[in-house]
């Protein structure tokens, strides 16, 4: 394991790549939150569509709805977070001031 981890710290071809990426993301910086919250609403999206097919078809019981309730309460917790810090740094701490 050891060799493993010495040949990929000293990889040209990985330190040129996190160079090159972190010199992409540096002027971007809400790119990986905006990502984020993309994936996480076509997430939320695509469970809600799978869910309403599937009630529509009657192949579920009510007790799958129930249990599929936290999972959607998540997706929308994640969300929710992930604009809550997106509009953290353009607002700053004198909002509302």
């Amino acid at each position: 394991m050891q060799q493993i981890s010495t040949r990929l710290d000293r990889s040209p071809f990985l330190a040129s790549f996190f160079t090159r990426f972190t010199a992409y993301l540096a002027p971007r910086r809400g790119l990986p939150l905006l990502i984020g919250a993309g994936l996480t609403l076509v997430s939320l999206v695509l469970t809600l569509a799978l869910l309403v097919g599937m009630v529509a078809a009657g192949a579920v019981e009510a007790i799958w709805l129930l249990m599929c309730l936290p999972a959607l309460l998540l997706h929308l917790a994640v969300f929710i977070s992930l604009v809550g810090l997106m509009l953290t740094v353009p607002l700053g701490a004198s909002y509302g001031e």
